[in-house]
């Protein structure tokens, strides 16, 4: 994995950015406190009883700024350093950690890949990552919580009974643990509560490199390959503030990786290092001396954007991106198998304020499964983002429950966003309301709780058949997104 290989200033770049870090870590820790005290989340607001918080900050507000204060030197002299170091560094972070159970399924993953008996499955999640106080933004609290919460969960269903670990002899039946079902029953339209065993996770929103250790060193147990800590950081991308967010973990090994920033955004995309994360797979030798590769894209996009019509334009830049590292990074032995495009659209295919990018090119070239055209999606299709003023009521408090929310058709209004936006703004989407008719219940209308933001896509030149697509409800309350995965099986296998 020649690609892959870090250069020695890069090394040396990083290893001094951990020391970095960590020495600025107490600094972190006592400005998200102090500043969280004063940034109640939706649910803390809603709190019969207001005391909680209350004492909260009569009690920390003077530790936490005398903490500070103490350690001001510190934060002046170390920041600029952090910032120069992180420009230094190659884009991302590579992981590779290998256990007996990883590698008894990645062998058996390779035997039923040459038979052609072999399922693969991936997943886009948003998971909102973020320092404390920007997590309260999206009114999520207590990352560190759910950081090891969210590993956990995907972890236990990666590990679940029907995937426990292989027999030592190979047996054919081996092919129901690595595939999930031996039969393959299309299972389109599912919401389901628990995640698939995956190949492929696309995390967005992974932003804090002290809170994803935690994340990394759970996801390790089923995934041998991560891709972590992405972004470029420059004065002109994300004036040296926040990575990109973006995590790749794969079960199969990475042959390159690349990160592009994009060149359009506004607003808060200031202090992001938004882009296209490319990674190229290895899926194994063909019996005619080929490699079966393949190519899977991450992104998030640019949200609330207004009357600026951002979306389209780093749309535009993805499909530029993403065919320039297929080009540099293909080989003549090549057989591609698939090439997929996974993330957090911020738009989706039914309001108003998306109908310019729902007709994009990138649409004519790649596949969205629960789309029927621009401007309709499939009956079955549900929305993925939650109104955050309701994301953490008992009744969507736990997956199955959310589960029983979305799929009631009046529920679900209460509790995902409407797609039917006008105009891309905080307000518009944040402090949304649920409709209701003149007696007080709600509004059944065709787009309630339908606004669909996080995409898995197919490029149509490297066809698939998809034999499931999953809304999936396993972090509840973890996260303000319902994550989504799909099923396929390829007949480019050679």
């Amino acid at each position: 994995m020649a690609a892959l290989e870090e250069s020695y200033s890069s090394r040396t770049a990083n290893l001094c950015l951990s020391i970095v870090r960590s020495l600025l870590y107490p600094s972190y820790i006592s400005f998200n406190g102090l500043t969280s005290l004063y940034y109640p989340t939706f649910h803390e607001q809603q709190e019969k009883d207001g005391s909680n918080l209350l004492l909260k900050q009569l009690l920390l507000t003077l530790p936490y700024a005398a903490m500070f204060i103490i350690l001001f030197p510190i934060l002046a002299l170390f920041l600029p350093l952090r910032c120069v170091l992180v420009s230094l560094r190659r884009p991302f972070c590579y992981s590779e950690h290998h256990s007996k159970r990883t590698c008894l399924l990645e062998e058996t993953a390779q035997r039923a890949m040459a038979a052609g008996e072999y399922k693969f499955s991936i997943c886009s999640a948003n998971i909102c990552l973020a320092p404390e106080i920007m997590s309260r933004m999206n009114h999520l609290s207590d990352v560190d919580y759910r950081s090891m919460s969210i590993g956990q969960r995907i972890k236990e269903d990666q590990f679940a009974s029907h995937q426990m670990p292989l027999p030592s002899n190979g047996s054919p039946n081996d092919l129901t643990i690595v595939n999930g079902h031996k039969k393959y029953e299309k299972d389109v339209g599912n919401v389901s509560t628990s995640f698939p065993q995956l190949d492929i996770l696309c995390v967005q929103e992974a932003w804090s490199s002290y809170h994803n250790k935690a994340l990394i060193e759970e996801l390790h147990q089923s995934f041998p390959y991560i891709v972590h800590d992405v972004g470029v950081h420059a004065f002109n991308i994300n004036n040296f503030v926040l990575n990109s967010g973006h995590l790749v973990a794969s079960r199969h090994p990475i042959e390159a990786v690349d990160f592009k920033p994009y060149k359009n955004f506004v607003d808060h995309g200031k202090i992001i290092s938004m882009g296209l994360t490319s990674v190229k797979l290895h899926l194994g030798s063909t019996r005619s001396n080929g490699n079966n590769v393949a190519y899977v894209f991450n992104t998030h996009l640019q949200s609330y954007q207004g009357k600026h019509e951002i979306i389209p334009r780093q749309l535009d830049e993805l499909l530029e991106y993403s065919g320039m590292f297929i080009k540099q990074n293909s080989q003549p032995e090549d057989n591609i198998a698939f090439c997929i495009v996974c993330g957090d659209f911020n738009m989706d295919n039914l309001s108003p304020a998306d109908q310019i990018q729902t007709r994009h090119r990138l649409f004519e070239l790649f596949e969205d499964f629960p789309r029927l055209k621009p401007g309709l999606d499939k009956p079955w299709a549900i929305g993925t983002e939650m109104r955050q003023d309701r994301m953490m009521d008992g009744a969507v408090s736990t997956p199955e429950l959310l589960k029983q929310v979305a799929e009631n058709e009046a529920l679900r209004q209460c509790y995902l966003l409407d797609a039917d936006i006008t105009e891309q703004t905080k307000e518009n989407l944040v402090y949304s309301q649920v409709k209701i008719d003149d007696q007080g219940n709600v509004k059944i209308v065709p787009e309630g709780g339908r606004r669909r933001i996080d995409y898995i896509l197919f490029d149509k030149e490297f066809p698939l058949e998809v034999k499931g697509y999953h809304f999936v409800t396993r972090l509840a309350t973890l996260t303000d997104h319902i994550p989504v995965a799909m099923e396929f099986t390829c007949s480019s296998l050679l």
